[in-house]
């Protein structure tokens, strides 16, 4: 059967009915519940004509020959759009064929994921169901002798050993995960690597056997599809093995200060407001004939070049603050279908001679030209 068979069959069959009189409502083919919603099951009739035809998921311009033939046998009473311009009919096909792909795309991904089922314990136990931990996954190193952090005292009134006997003790041949157990300043007696037993499960399968249980490391009770890893310590949720290691980190490197945001802030915004303060004695007209001779200095340096295709131009252009008695020098960049970029340089027009106001030119140019040609 093709798409267009497919389209006028379902087509008769929505005449007189409650989904063609919410399709004509809602002007689409795939409606929503009374909450506003686009759910599947207000869309079970379309989907399943769409799934039916090849039993997959069908591409876009298949989509579209099914919508385009489904509103031309109901005599475009969903669209509206008889008459009207060709173009907004063709959108309307292509953005309500995009809607009906996606919403197919996604039941069948759902259906996927809850057809799959765990597979059981070594030990054949039924009453809970878990998945052992991967061979090629390593697992994070856990602190079993530090008692001071949340990650190795116990959060639930259960013994770990218990919990762990009464989920199931993996066989000879399961996958095991080497913990490291080393203390700052231990003592030769102290145990180094051990072998600890490692399941891998839901939370509602904890939950089952043990209520009220919590997280080793946050502290947060378990949800039904939660991931859980058990060992002999106890639970703990799989995004949180990483934990331990990550306070390490920040006991090492300790916390930023707090006022150094707002330091780094102030740093930034002097830098760009940055301008020269005029010298004592000094007019605005000695200062617009300064600046004239500026310009003149820096017409021979300005460079332009092309990267990728794309043209751009560096030149010296200051920017008055009032008066030329306060001037931010800077270089700025204009690119073919960009924006431009500005990056300011210190400099004392009254105080400082040509070759400094050169060399810093060229340097303020240097950088801009290396940053363009990165990015390009």
């Amino acid at each position: 059967m093709s798409f267009r068979d497919a389209a006028i069959a379902f087509a008769r069959g929505l005449v007189q009915t409650d989904l063609f009189k919410a399709m004509v409502s809602a002007s689409s083919l795939f409606v929503v519940d009374k909450r506003g919603k686009m759910t599947f099951a207000c869309n079970a009739e379309v989907l399943d004509a769409l799934w039916h035809v090849r039993g997959t998921v069908p591409k876009l311009a298949e989509v579209e020959e099914f919508v385009k033939h489904v509103d031309l046998h109901l005599l475009s009473a969903i669209s509206k759009t008889k008459g009207q311009n060709a173009k907004l009919y063709a959108l309307w096909v292509k953005c309500t064929s995009k809607v009906g792909k996606g919403l197919l795309a996604s039941r069948e991904r759902n259906a996927r994921k809850t057809t799959k089922r765990p597979k059981q314990t070594a030990s054949g136990d039924k009453e809970i169901t878990l998945t052992q931990q991967n061979k090629e996954r390593t697992c994070a190193t856990v602190n079993l002798l530090k008692t001071e952090d949340p990650v190795t005292s116990m959060a639930s009134g259960a013994s770990s050993s218990a919990m762990l006997a009464d989920l199931g003790t993996p066989s000879t041949g399961a996958s095991t995960a080497s913990v490291s157990a080393s203390v700052d300043g231990g003592h030769p007696g102290d145990f180094n690597d051990v072998e600890v037993k490692m399941f891998k499960c839901k939370g509602k399968e904890v939950l089952a056997k043990f209520p009220g249980s919590v997280c080793l490391c946050c502290r947060e009770p378990f949800a039904e599809t939660d991931s859980v890893n058990m060992t002999s310590e106890g639970a703990c949720h799989e995004w949180c093995l990483h934990l331990a290691a990550a306070w390490a980190e920040v006991r090492k490197d300790g916390p930023m200060p707090p006022n150094r945001p707002a330091q780094i802030r102030a740093q930034d915004k002097s830098r760009k407001t940055s301008t020269s303060e005029p010298s004592p004695g000094i007019t605005e007209d000695m200062a617009i004939k300064r600046h004239d001779q500026l310009m003149l200095l820096s017409k021979a340096m300005n460079i332009s070049g092309e990267t990728n295709g794309k043209k751009w131009r560096i030149k010296y252009e200051p920017i008055k603050k009032g008066t030329w008695l306060k001037t931010r020098h800077q270089v700025i960049v204009r690119r073919s279908g960009s924006s431009s970029k500005t990056v300011p340089f210190a400099f004392s027009e009254h105080t400082m001679t040509d070759d400094e106001f050169k060399a810093r030119l060229q340097a303020a140019i240097d950088s801009l030209r290396k940053e363009v040609e990165d990015t390009a």
